[in-house]
């Protein structure tokens, strides 16, 4: 499993001018071949960044998605439009439920 987590830093308002494209993202990735978990959500406290979270099932699921017209399109929409950016990626082979089902 591959756990990818990271931030993006817009400018002001950015985050809303980019909700439709961020959202045919989200519709698009959730339904590639591999792909367990992927959301963005905004800092609660700094509305200008990105929170970024994905899970994999295997390295080669997430590089296909990297790959794929619809991550080209939205980098190349969002990429000027980028302060800051970290994302990194972990592999785990271990899951423990904390809290909930």
């Amino acid at each position: 499993m591959i756990i990818c987590m990271g931030y993006i830093r817009f400018g002001d308002d950015v985050i809303n001018q980019l909700k439709a494209a961020m959202e045919r993202q989200l519709l698009v990735t959730r339904a590639e071949d591999g792909c367990e978990h992927y959301s963005y959500s905004v800092d609660v406290l700094d509305p200008d960044l990105l929170l970024i979270n994905e899970r994999w099932r295997d390295d080669a699921s997430m590089m296909v998605h990297v790959e794929t017209a619809q991550s080209s399109e939205f980098a190349m929409l969002a990429g000027p439009l980028i302060k800051e950016i970290c994302i990194k990626a972990y592999e785990s082979g271990k899951v423990r439920t904390l809290i909930g089902a």
